[in-house]
């Protein structure tokens, strides 16, 4: 999610994919069940999360080495999670972009190691923001 932010603004652009995206000054209503699905998707995903961070202090488990190592580790995991995301997002749109490679499935780079690398760069943002909290606060 993250790092597919820009693509929004850039897909329009491309010839391929502007029968996606609405015409200026129309509305998108048939994206609106969409939309709607993937707000509840984001809310009951982060629930966790937010109730993690609406522990009490007292509560929290900070003397430990686990603890004390869990910033720095959970920075270095988010920093190679995002790396993973944007980098298989940038190789796959520099394959799609050259001629003859529209319609070709992309082997290149990290996509020859597996098939949905921006997606493992997501599953690790996300397990890292979700168990780096929850070890600090001492849930289970």
């Amino acid at each position: 999610m993250t790092t597919t932010t820009p693509f929004i603004f850039l897909f329009p652009a491309d010839s391929r994919l502007s029968k996606f995206f609405p015409k200026p000054g129309e509305l998108p209503i048939q994206l609106a069940g969409f939309w709607n699905l993937q707000a509840c998707w984001a809310f009951f995903s982060l629930l966790p999360i937010t109730m993690a961070h609406k522990m009490p202090a007292a509560k929290a488990v900070g003397s430990g080495a686990l603890a004390r190592a869990a910033g720095p580790l959970g920075a270095t995991l988010f920093v190679c999670g995002l790396a993973c995301e944007a980098l298989a997002d940038h190789q796959k749109s520099n394959f799609k972009a050259r001629p003859g490679n529209a319609e070709a499935f992309c082997n290149e780079g990290i996509w020859n190691y597996s098939r949905h690398p921006n997606y493992f760069g997501e599953g690790i943002l996300s397990y890292v923001c979700t168990n780096i909290r929850t070890s600090q606060s001492g849930l289970p």
